[in-house]
């Protein structure tokens, strides 16, 4: 298994002291490419004094115990989310597990008019905002939810979730599609903080309704929010129930990076 790090991959070699698992954690050692972790039984035993004078991490464990295999397996990707995820809109969700050679349709149950999707936490949960509403999957793609109570708005487009809280989603709904919206988007900004299950519109400082799409919803490492609509930009320090104007009159704001 291997995970991208700060520009090193981690290989976790099992049975690392037996003569295959040993013969792979040597090579990848001498190629030294790699961060190699090593599931040992003994880490007492000379072929494992010899892994870890070479390079090696030992991680002392047994297949039977399941606290030593999480211990070994900690911070290695899930196949599920150790992947390259892409919405297509009028397409779906797809997953590729090779870096782009094949892909896996992840639809049943999804709207086909995909606009974010937005693996998080384990891997297996899923936030998607589509042209019909927004949908969670809990299997990694397997199936889908339609989840709207609370969300007048069907047309879904940005969307973010806060890295330390998975369950807390903030995301830009219109009423309808982009054809309508010459006269005015007649769009909303939503929060939920049970993932997708209940919606609130935000409005203490915000428009009661934007007449241009909001294209842009970002979170900083602070907590946070920005959001950008047309010429304007709005931010929230206390997780969307105030907002501040905090500049207008900007040329239409398509991106936003928080450096």
């Amino acid at each position: 298994m291997t995970q991208q790090t700060t520009g090193e991959k981690i290989i976790l070699v099992t049975g690392a002291t037996g003569n295959q698992g040993g013969a792979v954690a040597r090579h990848l050692l001498k190629r030294g490419n790699f961060k190699v972790r090593a599931f040992v039984r003994d880490p007492n035993k000379s072929a494992a004094h010899a892994l870890q004078q070479a390079g090696a991490e030992l991680v002392a464990g047994d297949f039977r115990d399941r606290a030593s295999l999480d211990r070994a397996l900690q911070g290695a990707p899930d196949p599920n989310r150790d992947g390259v995820y892409i919405g297509v809109e009028e397409g779906g969700i797809y997953i590729s597990h090779n870096q782009g050679e094949t892909w896996d349709s992840l639809n049943e149950g999804l709207y086909w008019d995909v606009h974010t999707v937005v693996p998080v936490g384990d891997g297996l949960r899923l936030y998607a905002t589509t042209g019909n509403g927004f949908y969670r999957s809990d299997d990694g793609g397997q199936h889908w939810r339609r989840m709207m109570q609370g969300l007048e708005r069907n047309y879904t487009v940005a969307c973010v979730v806060s890295k330390s809280q998975t369950d807390l989603v903030f995301l830009a709904a219109a009423a309808s599609p982009p054809p309508t919206w010459a006269l005015g988007a007649n769009a909303g900004l939503y929060r939920s903080l049970d993932g997708g299950e209940h919606w609130q519109q935000l409005e203490q400082g915000l428009p009661s309704k934007f007449d241009v799409m909001v294209r842009v919803l970002t979170l900083d490492t602070a907590g946070r929010i920005f959001v950008g609509a047309g010429d304007q930009l709005f931010t929230s320090e206390d997780l969307g129930e105030n907002w501040q104007l905090v500049a207008e009159k900007l040329p239409n704001i398509q991106a936003l990076a928080i450096v």
